[in-house]
């Protein structure tokens, strides 16, 4: 599900699949979260994963592996 809130419609669907996966017991994940506002929201309404640029840009595969290695190492660059 793509997360974007330039359309009040869009919003209204997100909170309800939100809703609706926890009535029927099944995790949601979230992508292409882009700002503090839309990872607010959906915390708010308590979407288990979320991920997007906000937390990492795209990475080329070595870019990846020196990301991947730091946090196994528990630093973060």
């Amino acid at each position: 599900m793509r997360v974007k809130f330039s359309h009040a419609n869009r919003k209204g669907v997100i909170v309800l699949a939100l809703a609706l996966s926890r009535l029927i017991l099944i995790s949601t994940y979230l992508r292409t979260v882009e700002t503090d506002t839309q990872k607010e929201f959906l915390k708010s309404r308590r979407c288990q994963q979320i991920q997007g640029y906000l937390f990492c840009p795209p990475l080329f595969p070595e870019e990846f592996h020196e990301k991947f290695e730091s946090l196994k190492q528990g630093s973060l660059r």
